[in-house]
Formats: C-alpha cells, structure tokens, sequence
C-alpha cells in the first residue's frame, strides 16, 4: 500500500513487519477490531476500528 500511495521512501525500513507486530498486539489486547459482512458467501464490505490510547483519546 504504501508503494501505491508513493510513501514509501518516508518509511522506516522493514515497515510491514513492525506494522504487522503493532496490529498483532493490538488485536491481543482486544483494541482493535475489524467486521465483514457476507453476502451469498462473498465480502461485501469491511469495517474496523481501533481503540486510542494516546491523548487526548485515553480521556474518553
């Protein structure tokens, strides 16, 4: 994705792993979550959210 959008020079190097990493831990501690809604067996959309910690979200 990040080629796609041409951000890739700007990132860190190895960004899938450390992004992959961040999500796993995210979704271990039940902070973020995705939903698909099927119909006749296909995706017919997606939706996620993930639950902030940093300021100012934490106070919410």
């Amino acid at each position: 994705m990040s080629e796609e959008l041409g951000i890739s020079h700007i990132l860190e190097a190895n960004i899938e792993e450390k992004i992959k990493e961040e999500y796993t831990k995210l979704y271990n501690e039940d902070k973020c979550f995705h939903y698909l809604v099927y119909e006749e067996n296909k995706i017919v959309s997606i939706g996620g959210a993930v639950i902030k910690t940093d300021i100012p979200f934490c106070f919410f």
